[in-house]
């Protein structure tokens, strides 16, 4: 059909004017603008990357208390030194080797329904641990933990990285911070629970502390949430602009239709189209929605994971660094007992830990962000600064090397 025959003063450009096909720049526009729509690096983008923060404060910890609790249940249970780290070993193993189941989930249900899944698993853990009849179940208990702070952590990444672009790496910064604030809090808290309860009442303080942690994931919108509401704004735009496009053509046109005419053809051709509106929109629209278009099949994730070298030799790397830095937490209270060293001595060491991590994370995020030094410079970074503090422990083998090395190890670590 002609679309320069849409005439202009008509009935239907009064339709226009006050219907649902608002004109562009106009008040609606400002509604649309100002809705339950969330845009990346918004306002809101900084409430779930604080959200984030809080959450990964419990999450990633968790992994760093399990030294702790190993050394208590190796007294509860009478077992011998080489079969508790067996069974605390699982915790930070499948953190991270759970990751791509994670990852598949959080493609096909929201994340936060991933995250409080995981939250339920660590808190069933922590049950589990506490009333396990026999060790074999202790095994499993601690695989809970694992399974379920992968989870949860994969979640909260997620979220930080969907909702920002221009300031991703601070973002994400900022979320793994948490886990400083989670290592300046936790372990204190642990030590004084078992100091003053029973093991059993203990683990049942940390799992009702976990599972209360459910209730702030509901802050952080859904990707549906985000993904629908965005597709509404853009089609509303889009016949906006569609609209405004067919009113300045029409000004050009030496012919006309009547007003009847013109309101039977023009919502025709719209509801033909309906992808019509959507394919107008801007191309700055779809870079911030590109992340939602991507193909997210498990056979492309697989593609990914065996065909890129890089990919691959940044996977490793990271999971080797990651699996040596979190089972330091597993073996650093066992180590301290036997050299004598009082229990509140090893959580000092965790909270110097935190205080270092805090703005260390953060800062490392900063500099990743202004380009200022890349992420993968500051990997490298890391892994030497852990290795090098690790060996300070061992070598010195005195409480002074547990302060020295922790602080090292809370300055380099990038996770």
């Amino acid at each position: 059909m002609e679309v320069s025959s849409y005439p202009v003063d008509s009935t239907y450009s009064w339709v226009v004017a006050t219907g649902k096909y608002t004109a562009v720049d106009s008040t609606y526009s400002w509604v649309v603008a100002t809705s339950k729509h969330v845009a990346v690096d918004s306002i809101y983008s900084w409430v779930v990357a604080t959200v984030g923060c809080i959450l990964f404060s419990l999450t990633m910890p968790q992994a760093r208390i399990i030294g702790i609790i190993l050394v208590e249940m190796m007294n509860v249970y009478n077992i011998d030194e080489q079969t508790g780290l067996w069974i605390a070993s699982l915790t930070p193993v499948l953190i991270f080797a759970i990751g791509p189941v994670a990852g598949y989930a959080l493609t096909r249900v929201q994340h936060r329904i991933v995250g409080a899944v995981g939250m339920v698993l660590i808190s069933s853990g922590y049950v589990l641990l506490a009333y396990a009849p026999n060790i074999y179940l202790l095994y499993i208990a601690t695989s809970l933990v694992g399974v379920g702070v992968g989870f949860s952590f994969s979640s909260l990444i997620w979220a930080a990285t969907v909702y920002f672009e221009k300031s991703k790496a601070t973002a994400v910064g900022l979320v793994t911070a948490g886990a400083g604030i989670g290592t300046l809090a936790l372990p204190p808290l642990c030590r004084y629970l078992f100091d003053n309860f029973t093991y059993q009442e203990t683990l049942l303080a940390m799992a009702a502390i976990v599972v209360q942690f459910i209730i702030p994931f509901m802050l952080i919108r859904p990707k549906s949430y985000w993904k629908n509401s965005k597709k509404d704004s853009h089609n509303l735009k889009g016949n906006e602009n569609m609209m405004f496009q067919l009113s300045e053509e029409a000004n050009k046109s030496t012919t006309s239709l009547s007003s009847k005419t013109a309101e039977a053809v023009i919502p025709q051709q719209i509801k033909e189209d309906p992808d019509h509106a959507q394919r107008k929109c801007s191309v700055s629209t779809e870079n911030n929605s590109s992340d939602l278009g991507t193909d997210n099949s498990l056979k492309s994730m697989l593609k990914i994971f065996l065909t890129d070298k890089m990919f691959l030799t940044f996977l490793v790397s990271s999971f080797l660094l990651i699996q040596a830095f979190t089972s330091g937490f597993a073996v650093f209270p066992l180590y301290a007992e036997e050299l004598g060293i009082a229990k509140h001595h090893v959580s000092t060491a965790f909270v110097i830990f935190g205080v270092i991590e805090i703005p260390g994370k953060i800062l490392q995020g900063v500099l990743a962000n202004q380009k200022l030094v890349s992420a993968l410079f500051q990997l490298g970074v890391s892994s030497i600064g852990a290795g090098c503090s690790i060996l300070l422990a061992a070598v010195w083998a005195k409480k002074e090397a547990f302060y020295v090395s922790f602080l090292f190890l809370g300055s380099y670590i990038y996770i």
